[in-house]
């Protein structure tokens, strides 16, 4: 028996260093999940305006704000790549996409003008881009961490549109498809909690959620959209 306790023993002091090791180092990962669109009222009627101004400059039609759908979902996924310095600090690079929304059915906008009447913009709003942040983390029950993310997200943001251009009164009028786009580029700030539960020394398996406050604000700072994005997903260590 007392043989046996002391090969026990042995057997986790010698293990637990290389463990330790495990927690250090290089990792790679994913993850998927749903994002959901917060937009307010300033920013989603700027949204239509910038469609509305491209399309039908010049017409003579007016621009309506119907009732706008300010919340919507979308679907998420990044890749990155991280390095653990410490079983309580990572650093982790990727690239993060948050999907798209489209401000449409009981959320249209509308332009009139004598000869058409209404006639609905339904503005798409999509962002993606680069994420850098710090993650401090708290191990416990040897399986289990909790952690919490700071970081900024480079984002490309593009806002798009299109109507038929058969009901634009602007001489001469072809009858086609008339769209426009445009994007734009900020750093915003990224933040998240997420628990990871270790399915061996290799693999961990993630459930994170993650905020970004204002994602390329187009409206002058009178309107934001705020993204969260809630995932699962999982690492591989070297």
């Amino acid at each position: 028996m007392r043989k046996t306790l002391t090969l026990v023993a042995a057997a986790v002091l010698v293990a637990t260093p290389t463990w330790a090791a495990e927690k250090t180092g290089f990792y790679v990962g994913g993850d998927v999940g749903q994002s959901n669109f917060n937009v307010s009222q300033a920013e989603a009627d700027n949204f239509a305006a910038i469609i509305f101004n491209r399309i039908a400059e010049g017409s003579g039609a007016q621009l309506t704000s119907l009732s706008t759908n300010l919340h919507d979902h979308g679907t998420t996924w990044s890749l990155f790549v991280g390095y653990q310095f410490l079983p309580y600090l990572a650093v982790e690079a990727g690239y993060m996409d948050l999907g798209n929304t489209t401000l449409n059915a009981a959320g249209a906008y509308a332009y009139t003008d004598a000869s058409t009447g209404s006639v609905s913009i339904k503005p798409k709003f999509e962002s993606k881009g680069a994420a850098l942040s710090v993650l401090g983390m708290y191990p416990f029950m040897d399986v289990w961490n909790v952690y919490a993310r700071l970081g900024v997200f480079f984002a490309d943001t593009k806002l798009s549109g299109n109507v038929n251009a058969c009901d634009i009164t602007v001489p001469p009028s072809p009858c086609a498809s008339a769209g426009t786009s445009t994007s734009k580029n900020t750093s915003e700030f990224l933040w998240g909690v997420g628990a990871s539960y270790t399915w061996d020394q290799r693999v961990s398996i993630r459930l994170e959620y993650d905020g970004i406050p204002n994602v390329g604000n187009t409206s002058n700072d009178t309107g934001t959209t705020n993204v969260g994005r809630i995932t699962l997903g999982a690492l591989y260590r070297f």
